[in-house]
């Protein structure tokens, strides 16, 4: 969601049709002898973002206002995902960086880091960002979906199906029903993609409705990262209403 603000901020109307995801699935991954427990020891630091402006940026610097850390403080490199990601951090680069499975399992298994903040939650977006997090979501300009409702309906219906088949089936259901070089590659074994995905699944929403204190989180994070600069209408940047005639669709009631 904090791109529609984003957008909104640049004089274009773009919105969430469905929302996918209520934290954001991002870890903070720092080197054993970081000496980081949380962003109050960020201060002098080098922290790995996948690149200047994006989510994992807008997170970081959200976090560090939250811990009275100002941008000045600390040093942000972007460093991508994936290998690039992990010889960063097994380099010394970064002290710590955020990132996504199968990046965390990948740190964690060669023992060249461990997660000291865990966003790939709700209960841990709570804790850490104060609120339900809007993370994935399906975004399109505001006029283009005010002229295809049929076509959004259906991808909405598709998704929300989607989702609700991932809140009733296993990892290990999902992982065979992915290509198999996605769950088995240089950075993952099938296994470890299924063990990583049973830690991190309760990210997803089952039912693409935008959580009640999403919104109020997402304008929260991006005004502390600096990215507000005049006044947002958040109601115009998502709506509800593909989400609840798909859900009706499945037979459930919202």
């Amino acid at each position: 969601m904090l791109h529609t603000i984003d957008f909104q901020q640049k004089g274009k109307q773009v919105i969430d049709v469905v929302q996918l995801s209520g934290a954001p699935g991002e870890r903070e991954m720092c080197a054993k002898n970081s000496g980081v427990s949380s962003p109050a020891d960020w201060k002098g630091k080098s922290l790995g973002v996948t690149d200047i402006g994006s989510g994992t940026d807008n997170l970081t610097l959200y976090l560090a206002a939250r811990y009275h850390l100002t941008s000045k403080q600390f040093n942000r490199v972007s460093v991508g995902a994936g290998p690039t990601f992990v010889a960063s951090l097994q380099h010394s680069r970064i002290a710590c960086g955020m990132t996504t499975q199968p990046t965390v399992n990948a740190i964690e298994k060669q023992g060249i880091g461990t997660s000291v903040i865990n966003l790939a939650s709700t209960s841990g977006a709570q804790q850490w960002l104060g609120g339900a997090y809007p993370a994935a979501g399906v975004l399109a300009r505001a006029d283009w979906v005010a002229s295809h409702r049929a076509i959004v309906q259906k991808v909405v219906d598709a998704l929300v199906a989607t989702m609700h088949w991932i809140s009733t089936h296993s990892a290990a259901d999902i992982a065979n029903a992915m290509p198999a070089g996605f769950v088995s590659n240089g950075l993952t074994t099938k296994a470890d993609y299924i063990a990583a995905l049973a830690q991190d699944k309760g990210q997803f929403l089952p039912d693409g409705m935008m959580p009640a204190n999403g919104p109020a989180t997402a304008l929260a994070i991006d005004k502390l990262a600096g990215n507000v600069t005049g006044s947002v209408s958040v109601a115009s940047t998502y709506t509800n209403q593909y989400a609840i005639a798909a859900n009706k669709l499945e037979g459930f009631t919202k």
